[in-house]
């Protein structure tokens, strides 16, 4: 039986699981995310900032459970450290433990790099990126436990002009 390993596992990976679930019923398929959310609405993440915790859990559209029913195994918490494609070969870091996995077809599907100018202070505590669940996470968190009252959104694309609405929202000085 051939087999199809995903990294990646927001949109686009989890999007082409379920295109090569239902034209290829008895394929092997896997998706690796080094993450612990996947197939969640990244766009909808400033909105869900301005509401109460359990409004970013509802941007998940579905959960691994739902993809094991659909015989796709999702690996949550994979960081992919290194593919050999002579070998056909996925190396992972998972747990603290290397992880190898074998493919027939790999899709690579990891998204964007968030772009940390080289800067003064880019390292301080408060300067936070915004790609993923997780780093909303971690903004909301920091904002609430440091008492946050002005932010600066740098990025003037969709996401970055919808996040500096929505901390104005929230009551900060954007």
């Amino acid at each position: 039986m051939s087999s199809f390993l995903i990294v990646g596992g927001v949109s686009a990976g989890t999007s082409a699981a379920a295109r090569a679930r239902r034209l290829s019923p008895d394929l092997r398929i896997g998706i690796v995310e080094k993450s612990g959310d996947i197939s969640y609405r990244a766009c909808g993440i400033p909105d869900a900032m301005t509401e109460p915790e359990p409004a970013l859990e509802s941007l998940i559209v579905r959960s691994a459970s739902a993809f094991a029913n659909d015989k796709v195994l999702v690996r949550c918490g994979h960081e992919v450290v290194g593919v050999d494609s002579r070998e056909r070969k996925v190396h992972c870091v998972a747990a603290g433990r290397d992880v190898v996995l074998d493919y027939d077809h790999l899709l690579l599907s990891m998204g964007a790099v968030p772009a940390r100018p080289d800067v003064p202070g880019i390292d301080l505590p408060g300067v936070e990126v915004l790609r993923s669940l997780e780093d909303a996470r971690t903004l909301r968190r920091y904002c609430l436990d440091e008492h946050v009252s002005r932010v600066t959104v740098v990025g003037a694309g969709y996401v970055g002009v919808a996040m500096a609405e929505a901390l104005e929202r929230r009551g900060l000085e954007v």
